[in-house]
């Protein structure tokens, strides 16, 4: 299997998937805010600067993974990232991913 750490999704967004090597850390997904632009180099040399982080969130029954899963938005403001749970800014959110991905699957269900 290839892999294929840069993509683009059927929408013309940019994707780059990331893990992370640490024990028991976390597969993240970034999708661009901007679409590809055929022939604009200049806007496409852009993509990867702004968009939106994800964390992969994976079922487990009986402590095995099951294959089946789902990606929530590492957003300042969405899934618990608030200044309650300690985050103070979207920076903060990018800066501390392994606490926000923690803090983000408290918030939805464990």
């Amino acid at each position: 299997m290839k892999m294929r750490p840069l993509t683009m999704s059927d929408d013309g967004h940019a994707v780059v998937y990331l893990g992370d090597d640490e024990r028991g850390e976390h597969l993240y997904k970034f999708v661009s805010k901007n679409k590809y632009q055929e022939g604009n180099n200049e806007a496409n040399r852009q993509l990867l600067e702004e968009g939106t982080l994800y964390v992969a969130k994976f079922a487990m029954h009986e402590d095995k993974l099951e294959g089946e899963g789902q990606w929530l938005e590492l957003t300042y403001g969405k899934n618990g990232l608030t200044k309650e749970n300690g985050f103070n800014s979207q920076a903060e959110v990018m800066i501390f991913a392994r606490r926000a991905r923690n803090s983000c699957w408290r918030n939805n269900n464990g």
